[in-house]
């Protein structure tokens, strides 16, 4: 999925990333794409960026945690802020 190569995107370089319906148990996304994404999402989000997450399952959530905080997490939306 797009969402697993963000290569065209600097390093650092997203100070806000906004994902919608991505993370859910409906569109299903296997767990090498999951990852990358994760990944890709992590190296382009700058110190202290943020994740806004709309509709997400909370696996996405998971996997953020270890790398920041959530400020917000609940069924319609969470907000994720890097450390």
């Amino acid at each position: 999925g797009t969402i697993s190569d963000l290569s065209a995107v600097v390093d650092s370089s997203v100070r806000v990333a906004y994902v919608a319906n991505v993370f859910n148990p409906e569109i299903p996304m296997a767990p090498e794409t999951f990852s990358k994404a994760v990944t890709e999402l992590l190296r382009v989000l700058e110190p202290e960026g943020v994740v806004l997450s709309r509709g997400s399952s909370g696996v996405f959530e998971e996997a953020l945690a270890p790398h920041g905080r959530m400020l917000l997490q609940n069924p319609l939306v969470s907000v994720f802020l890097r450390l």
